[in-house]
């Protein structure tokens, strides 16, 4: 069995320009089980399986604050080309192609 926990942070973005995006913290926890093995050319692969999945989610440490996005540069300023609508139209119906999921679930 392989258990494999990652933590970050992330922005949330706001759905309108009136509001502020808000830094979220989360962890996220898999939990993993051997179901194949002696698998590829070598056989010295392991195929494995979920068997448990868990996220978390909630509000940064000071810590996770200060550190947050330290390295990230915007590389895009004001005179950036915004995607226009019917841009974001067909990026949707595209990502909802390849995931099968429904449009609802496709967008914030």
């Amino acid at each position: 069995m392989i258990v494999i926990t990652i933590n970050g942070v992330f922005y949330d973005q706001a759905p309108s320009i009136v509001d502020n995006d808000i830094l979220m913290s989360f962890t996220r926890t898999f939990v993993l089980i051997p179901v194949e093995t002696k698998l590829g050319i070598l056989t010295r692969a392991i195929k494995y399986q979920i068997v448990n999945e868990q996220l978390s989610i909630y509000n940064p440490t000071a810590q996770q604050i200060k550190n947050a996005f330290k390295y990230f540069k915007t590389e895009c300023q004001d005179d950036c080309d915004e995607a226009t609508i019917s841009d974001k139209e067909a990026l949707i119906i595209m990502f909802q192609e390849v995931t099968n999921l429904k449009s609802v679930w496709c967008t914030r």
